[in-house]
């Protein structure tokens, strides 16, 4: 009985360490959009081919627990840290998001909410 503690102790550890953590720093102010909202994704700010401006930084990482670090899990983070990314944009207002970086690798995701403003 003593040892119960200790035996749930790493099992939270193990549940926690999977989770998606990251931040997110809100760079204007507007109107925040129901999740899930209608947002394109750009890999670069050449591409959105409109003006615009940023309303949010968003920094995620992916999860990986120790009992959940394997080949088939490594994309399910991946995904948790994407649908993260669009709650957070949805929130603050967001039309369209850029994420420079290939979604695929194995490390944290940058990205930029922004608004159209034309």
């Amino acid at each position: 009985m003593g040892r119960t503690p200790v035996v749930y102790a790493f099992m939270l550890a193990g549940l926690v360490g999977c989770m998606t953590h990251g931040s997110y720093t809100r760079v204007k102010t507007a109107p925040a959009k129901l999740y899930p909202c209608d947002l394109k994704f750009f890999k670069a700010d050449s591409e959105v081919g409109r003006r615009f401006e940023p309303v949010c930084s968003i920094s995620q990482t992916p999860g990986h627990g120790i009992l959940w670090d394997t080949p088939g899990q490594t994309e399910h983070h991946r995904d948790d840290a994407m649908r993260r990314v669009r709650q957070i944009a949805c929130s603050c207002g967001a039309d369209a998001v850029i994420v420079p970086m290939d979604t695929s690798e194995r490390s944290t995701i940058d990205a930029l909410a922004i608004r159209y403003t034309d």
